[in-house]
């Protein structure tokens, strides 16, 4: 939806406010179209990181209510029903930094970036209550409000190097080689806003974001500890994805 509402703006006139339908007309605010653009990016991003953040908030209660299972270990179908409806409430009215912080200190590898799960929290809160623009709540004291979150990064190995693909790269494995495995890695990316800055991102910066945060739910998932008698989930980290010419 974020690609199909930003591709739209791009390919309409946005110097004039939008008409209502049928008798319905709302007086809208006088906007440049740079204005206008804005302020529609803000309110789409806002439901994007909303549903980004909530989705990764989802996964943590999974985690809360499977660790707690595993830890009870209920031998009755009734007790897994009436234990597994306690651990979901519970884990819906706990806040977001205390179900990380609970699932992360059991996962068998803790997650590479936690604290970028945070950050992306405070960049939805900053967007759905303050349409963006950074206030001194954001920045918690600091000069500027740093907001970290997950980047994927894709690349492969040369003269003992890392090479970032990107859309139409072309692999140059070593002298000597006709293939190149292509690798997949999580890596911290830092942007910094001031007080009165707008949040912006573009389509692609906000899809990367969302498929690093699929990732980190995966990550969660498998390195969960298994129960007893299964084999321990392999942990994640960069792994080749595909052999490429």
């Amino acid at each position: 939806m974020v690609d199909f509402a930003f591709a739209a703006m791009a390919g309409t006139d946005l110097s004039k406010a939008p008409q209502g339908t049928n008798f319905i007309n709302f007086k809208a605010p006088e906007l440049s179209a740079g204005e206008r653009k804005a302020a529609y990016e803000a309110w789409i991003l806002a439901r994007g990181f909303h549903d980004v953040v909530r989705g990764a908030k989802e996964r943590l209660e999974q985690a809360y209510v499977y660790l707690g299972l595993l830890d009870k270990q209920p031998e009755t179908q009734e007790q897994i029903d009436s234990l597994t409806a306690r651990l979901k409430l519970k884990a819906q009215h706990a806040g977001f930094e205390d179900l990380l912080a609970a699932a992360n200190k059991r996962l068998i590898v803790p997650l590479e970036f936690p604290s970028a799960l945070l950050s992306l929290q405070q960049a939805r809160n900053c967007l759905e209550h303050r349409g963006g623009i950074v206030g001194a709540e954001d920045c918690k004291g600091a000069q500027t409000f740093k907001l970290s979150f997950p980047r994927i990064k894709i690349f492969y190995i040369r003269d003992g190097g890392e090479v970032e693909v990107g859309a139409g790269s072309i692999i140059e494995p070593d002298e000597g080689q006709t293939h190149a495995a292509i690798m997949i890695r999580l890596e911290l990316q830092t942007r910094e806003f001031a007080v009165g800055d707008r949040l912006s991102f573009s389509a692609a910066e906000f899809n990367s974001i969302a498929f690093a945060v699929m990732q980190m739910g995966e990550h969660i998932a498998n390195r969960l500890p298994p129960v007893a008698g299964d084999d321990a989930p392999p942990a994640a980290g960069a792994r080749p994805i595909e052999t490429a010419k």
